[in-house]
C-alpha cells in the first residue's frame, strides 16, 4: 500500500457498496468484499407464496444487493404489483438500518418525479424487520443493459441520462442528493419502443432538511456509496451536494458510451484513489472531442470545475446535441494585447514542429495550386471559400486541414475554424498546433470549458510550449479560476522566459485575483522585455493609480500610445 493509501485509509472508514448487477441494491454499508460474501454464500430468500408485512405475497425475486433484497409482490386484498425491499434474512435490524429504511421513505415521499421510483410505504413486519413497498415497473437495470451491449449509442444515451439529470435536478431542488448513483440503481422501462428511467434506492440519500438536520446516519470520514462512481469529495468522506450526484453521472455517462467506467482497479481503496488523484480516464481516439470534454467536466476533480446544478448538465447536453435552449454562456476571453501574437505564433510555427518536414513538399504544391486557382477566380468571399473547401476536399493530410484552419481563423471565422481543427486532431490527435488552435477557435466562441480541454491536450503533448500553457491561462482567467491562471502563465513563462506577452496574462491574473503588487512587478516584467508596449502602460498606469502611487502612474502615463 502506498503512502497516499495508507493516509486516505487512516483518514477515512471504508464503508462502500459493492457493484451488483440487480435492480437495486441495499442501503445498509457493506465490507469491501461483502458483494462476494452474499455471492459465495446460499443465503436462503423467501420463495414464491410467502407472504410479507401480513397483505404482500411473493411473486418472484427481482434483485439483491449487498445487505436488502427485493420481491415483485402482490397485494392479497387489492390485487396490486408491487417491489418489496427488505433486508436479507442474515442482517440484523439495528437502529441505524431502520432508521436508513425510514430515511429512503422519507426522501421520496418528497418526490414527485416520473424518473423517480415512487415509494408508498415503509413499516416494520411482525419480525421487526424494516420493509419498503415501492412501485412495480417493468424495466431492466441499467447495468444489465450496458453489460449486454458492451457501448451504447450516443442518441440513446443522450435520451436516458437527459432524463437521470431531469430526476436528480427535482431531487436537488428539494435539498436530496442521492450519493449511490450508479448503472444499476438506473431502471429502462421500454414501452412502444420509446425508453425512460427511473432512479431507485435513496437509503444513503443525504437529506438537506430542517426536519432532519438532528438525524445523522453517517459518522465523520465514513465514505458511503459505490466505489466505481463515487465523486473525490465523497471518497474521501467528506461534506458533498448535488454536484457530487453530476460526478456519478458522468461516470454511468462514460460508462455507457465506452463500455467501461472510467476509473476501476484492483481493490475498493485502489479505485477511490483514482478518483481522488488519478489521471483523466482514456477515451476511445474515434470518440467525440466535443462531448469527450462535457464529460471531463462532468468528473472534474474539484467540484466548483464541474457543472454546478443538473439544469447546467442538462444545458450542456443540450448544446452537445446541437439544439436550441437556456444556456449560461461565460464571458469571452478579454483581449490581452498578445492574443493576436499568440495566435499567429501559433500558426508561424507549424513548419518549425518535429515530424513536419516530410509534409513541406506537398504543402508547397498544394498552396502553389491553391494560389493560382484564386488567381482565376472572381474575388468574394464565397469564391474564396468554395476554393478552399475544394483544396481540403480531397486531402487527408493534416497540415492541409491545418493550413485552411488558419485561413479560417485569419478571416475571423472561429465556427468554421473549429470544424477543420477537428479534422487536424483527428488525423493526428497528437499535434499540440492542433489542439492550440481548436481551443482558440473555441474560446472566440465563449466555449471555454471546450477550450480548456482543448489547451490542456496542447500542453500534454508539447508541456514545453508557450502557445498552449498561454491559452489555456487566458481561458482559465476568462473562467475566473485565477489561481491556476496564474500557474497556466508561469509555466508559460518558463517555457519562454523572453515573451513578454506571458508576464502581462501573469499579471492580469493576479491583479484579477486581488494581488496588486505581484500584479505591478509582473507588468513592470513584461515592460523590461518589451518596452514600447503601449497595452501593458496602460494596465500598470490604471494599477498604480488604484493603488495611490499617483507620480507613479503619471510617469506610467506617459509611455501610452
Amino acid at each position: 500500500m502506498t503512502e497516499e493509501q495508507e493516509k486516505l485509509a487512516n483518514e477515512t472508514k471504508l464503508v462502500v457498496h459493492g457493484e451488483a448487477d440487480a435492480e437495486t441494491s441495499g442501503a445498509e454499508p457493506a465490507s469491501e468484499n461483502d458483494e462476494e460474501d452474499w455471492e459465495a454464500e446460499d443465503i436462503p430468500l423467501l420463495e414464491p407464496g410467502a407472504t410479507i408485512a401480513r397483505h404482500y405475497e411473493v411473486l418472484e425475486i427481482l434483485g439483491r444487493g449487498g445487505s436488502s433484497v427485493v420481491y415483485k409482490a402482490k397485494h392479497n386484498i387489492m390485487h396490486k404489483i408491487v417491489a418489496v425491499k427488505v433486508l436479507l434474512p442474515d442482517r440484523r435490524p439495528d437502529s441505524r438500518v431502520v432508521k436508513r429504511f425510514q430515511q429512503e421513505a422519507r426522501a421520496v415521499s418528497k418526490l414527485e418525479h416520473p424518473n423517480i421510483l415512487k415509494v408508498n410505504e415503509f413499516g416494520l413486519d411482525e419480525n421487526g424487520q424494516p420493509y419498503l413497498i415501492m412501485d412495480y415497473v417493468d424495466g431492466l437495470p441499467l447495468s444489465s443493459i450496458v453489460k449486454n451491449a458492451g457501448t451504447m449509442p450516443k442518441d440513446r444515451v443522450l435520451n436516458l441520462v437527459s432524463q437521470i439529470a431531469q430526476a436528480l435536478s427535482h431531487a436537488h431542488a428539494q435539498g436530496i442528493v442521492h450519493r449511490d448513483l450508479k448503472p444499476s440503481n438506473i431502471i429502462v422501462v421500454n414501452k412502444d419502443g420509446s425508453e425512460s428511467v427511473r432512479i431507485v434506492d435513496f437509503g444513503i440519500a443525504k437529506i438537506n432538511a430542517p426536519e432532519m438536520s438532528g438525524n445523522t446516519l453517517t459518522q465523520t470520514g465514513e465514505i458511503f456509496g459505490s466505489p466505481l462512481y463515487m465523486s473525490p469529495e465523497q471518497c474521501l468522506g467528506k461534506p458533498v451536494d448535488g454536484r457530487s450526484d453530476l460526478y456519478s453521472l458522468g461516470c454511468v455517462m462514460f460508462e455507457c458510451l465506452t463500455g467501461h467506467p472510467p476509473y476501476q482497479a484492483a481493490s475498493h481503496l485502489e479505485t477511490l484513489m483514482q478518483h481522488v488523484q488519478g489521471d483523466p480516464p482514456e477515451f476511445p481516439k474515434t470518440f467525440d472531442p466535443v462531448l469527450q470534454a462535457f464529460i471531463m467536466k462532468a468528473i472534474a476533480k474539484n467540484p466548483d470545475n464541474r457543472f454546478q446544478t443538473a439544469d447546467d448538465f442538462l444545458n450542456g447536453l443540450i448544446n452537445w446535441q446541437g439544439g436550441s435552449g437556456a444556456r449560461s454562456t461565460p464571458p469571452p476571453l478579454p483581449v490581452l494585447g498578445g492574443s493576436d501574437i499568440h495566435r499567429n505564433d501559433s500558426r508561424q510555427s507549424f513548419l518549425k514542429r518535429p515530424g513536419m518536414l516530410p509534409a513541406i513538399g506537398l504543402i508547397v504544391l498544394l498552396v502553389v495550386i491553391f494560389t493560382y486557382s484564386l488567381a482565376s477566380m472572381p474575388s468574394g468571399n464565397s469564391a474564396i471559400e468554395e476554393a478552399r473547401q475544394e483544396t481540403v476536399k480531397f486531402s487527408t493530410d493534416y497540415g492541409v486541414w491545418y493550413q485552411y484552419a488558419s485561413l479560417l481563423g485569419d478571416a475571423n471565422q472561429p465556427a468554421k475554424a473549429e470544424g477543420a481543427y477537428r479534422k487536424v486532431t483527428e488525423l493526428n490527435p497528437k499535434y499540440a498546433e492542433g489542439w492550440d488552435g481548436l481551443g482558440w477557435a473555441l474560446n472566440e466562441q465563449g466555449k471555454l470549458s471546450e477550450a480548456e480541454f482543448a489547451y490542456r491536450k496542447a500542453t500534454e503533448i508539447e508541456p514545453n510550449w508557450f502557445d498552449g500553457w498561454y491559452g489555456l491561462g487566458c481561458v482559465l482567467n476568462s473562467q475566473g479560476q485565477f489561481k491556476k491562471a496564474q500557474d497556466a502563465f508561469r509555466d508559460a513563462i518558463k517555457a519562454d522566459p523572453q515573451n513578454a506577452d506571458g508576464y502581462y496574462a501573469l499579471g492580469d491574473a493576479l491583479e484579477s485575483d486581488g494581488h496588486n503588487a505581484e500584479a505591478i512587478k509582473a507588468f513592470r516584467d513584461a515592460l523590461k522585455l518589451k518596452p514600447d508596449y503601449s497595452d501593458v502602460w496602460n494596465r500598470l498606469a490604471t494599477l498604480l493609480a488604484k493603488t495611490g502611487d499617483t507620480a507613479g502612474s503619471r510617469e506610467a502615463w506617459s509611455h501610452v500610445r
